[in-house]
């Protein structure tokens, strides 16, 4: 699947800068919640399509509510939830309306020490007005924060396939 710029660097670092926004003193009896917009400019390629230029401009907000749990041993444990129904997409080539439906929600734990890597995953439906097509993404996360603290997100496996 052609991705002209990836959905995924900002719901990862959406979830990751809220979770350290927080103290790591936060206990499992006092867990610290976000809820944070972020503006949506993208475009994707169609891979439901025959034609292979075809793109899907998006553009909306995406709103991502995270909940940071700190154990007794300093970890942390961050479950977010993107919220994308306020993102819609058009089909530049044929004028279709998309719109999103969002399944699940990602999580991530570390032992609270840096540095540390882990692993998220993203699930999305993107369905077509017209056609009723869906596209269905899945996206693997790999976030690395190093010893000063930096984030640095990589990308690790992104899969897209069509249903009609």
């Amino acid at each position: 699947m052609k991705i002209y710029k990836s959905l995924s660097p900002l719901f990862v670092l959406a979830a990751i800068l809220s979770t350290l926004m927080f103290p790591i003193r936060a206990r499992g009896d006092n867990p610290q919640t976000t809820s944070e917009q972020f503006p949506i400019d993208y475009r994707v390629g169609n891979i439901c399509s025959d034609n292979p230029n075809e793109v899907i401009q998006l553009d909306g907000t995406l709103h991502v509510n995270s909940t940071v749990v700190a154990d007794p041993n300093g970890g942390l444990h961050v479950t977010s939830h993107a919220n994308w129904q306020g993102v819609e997409g058009t089909n530049l080539t044929t004028g279709e309306k998309y719109h999103f439906i969002s399944r699940g929600k990602s999580t991530f734990n570390t032992n609270g020490e840096l540095p540390f890597t882990s692993t998220m995953t993203t699930h999305n439906n993107m369905v077509g007005d017209g056609t009723g097509v869906i596209l269905v993404m899945q996206i693997l996360f790999k976030v690395t924060v190093n010893a000063n603290g930096e984030v640095t997100t990589q990308f690790a496996h992104q899969s897209a396939e069509c249903k009609e």
